[in-house]
């Protein structure tokens, strides 16, 4: 609160009684609204003895008049006035703004002049009232400080092996969620940590419906994404110069030395997986597995040779994936209709009348992959 001005000169009060109250008097009307206040003679109404802030006692400066004056001005107290006499609200305003009065000790122990002192190396005094004010203890930290309890606490994890405990602790079934690779190809985006915190939640999950949770994480250490980021790291000299077994190795230090880099960052997100065991796609071991499960399918007849359309690369000198394929933002893909004749129908009979003249109409918006297309109806 800030006190308005009491009938004594050059002191504060408190005013508590509101408008029409019956305890207000005339003498009281027209102590406030930041006027200068004291009795009134009768006769004399609030409005017409209410009068501007005369201007007080000199402060030490001109600055501070006007500060005390917009200060009182903008603080003007609606309620008639009732005298205050006792101490601390009968304040003399000289003592507002004396540096060696009690008053402005007090005010200098707030926060903004403690940081104050504090940088100019002055300590803090303790309060008066310290000892009056009974807090609780505890060791409980006031902020979370997560740049130095997260590692804690992964640390824990790890050295504890707590995934590995809580899911032997558990009864139920085992729970297995494959990891689908990220390519060892550069740091880890928004995409990487998405993808591997929806998994660690579905893993959570499971270990609280007391399943038994299974988590190897992988990388794809192989393809073109690898091998252009050395590439990249190279001038056209010494790329043009490469042999196809220097590259493979130097590919495969640089896939080595990116798979730690991302494992550190998925520990750090807090991801629970097997890290001490994953699996890597240019290991021997799973290029093995590999071959032998390639093996165990061209017995079973299961692979075979065909044709298909392959997009190829050009630049990279190798053929392209689906997913690899990027189209610039100003290309405009033309459409055509094209006539595809049937030359060899089923034999139900049913298009023989119409032979050799039948064909199927259909519509592309990519062009370029008619001449590799074939058409072919069944019925």
């Amino acid at each position: 609160f800030l006190p308005a001005l009491s009938p004594s000169p050059g002191s504060l009060s408190l005013c508590d009684n509101p408008p029409g109250s019956r305890s207000t008097s005339r003498r009281d009307a027209g102590r406030c609204h930041g006027n200068v206040a004291g009795p009134l003679p009768y006769g004399t109404s609030a409005s017409s003895a209410a009068r501007p802030l005369a201007p007080l006692a000199a402060p030490a400066s001109d600055g501070r008049r006007l500060l005390l004056s917009r200060l009182l001005d903008a603080q003007r107290c609606p309620f008639p006035l009732r005298r205050l006499g006792a101490a601390p609200f009968s304040t003399g305003l000289s003592e507002l703004f004396d540096p060696s009065s009690s008053v402005s000790k007090r005010r200098s122990r707030g926060p903004v002049m403690a940081a104050k002192k504090a940088a100019d190396g002055t300590k803090q005094k303790d309060g008066k009232y310290k000892h009056t004010v009974d807090l609780p203890k505890t060791t409980f930290d006031l902020r979370a400080n997560s740049v130095m309890r997260e590692p804690e606490l992964q640390k824990l994890w790890e050295e504890n092996q707590v995934l590995k405990r809580v899911s032997e602790r558990n009864t139920g079934a085992t729970f297995t969620l494959h990891d689908g690779p990220p390519y060892a190809n550069g740091d880890l985006h928004m995409g990487h940590a998405l993808n591997k915190v929806l998994k660690d939640i579905i893993n959570r999950y499971k270990l609280l419906q007391n399943h038994k949770v299974s988590f190897i994480p992988g990388w794809d250490c192989h393809g073109l994404p690898i091998e252009l980021k050395v590439l990249k790291s190279m001038d056209k000299a010494t790329s043009d110069a490469l042999t196809p077994i220097k590259l493979r190795q130097k590919a495969a230090k640089f896939a080595k030395a990116t798979v730690n880099a991302q494992m550190n960052s998925f520990k750090r997100i807090g991801i629970w997986a097997d890290w001490d065991n994953p699996y890597l796609t240019l290991s021997p071991e799973y290029e093995a597995a590999q071959l032998e499960v390639f093996g165990q399918m061209v017995m079973r007849g299961y692979i075979y040779r065909g044709r298909k359309p392959v997009h190829w690369s050009p630049s990279s000198r190798t053929a392209l994936a689906e997913a690899e394929l990027e189209y610039s933002e100003n290309h405009v893909s033309k459409s055509i209709y094209a006539a595809f004749k049937i030359t060899s129908p089923s034999n139900s009979g049913l298009l023989d009348e119409f032979l050799p003249n039948v064909c199927l109409a259909i519509w592309t918006t990519t062009p370029w992959t008619i001449p590799a297309n074939a058409g072919e109806l069944l019925l």
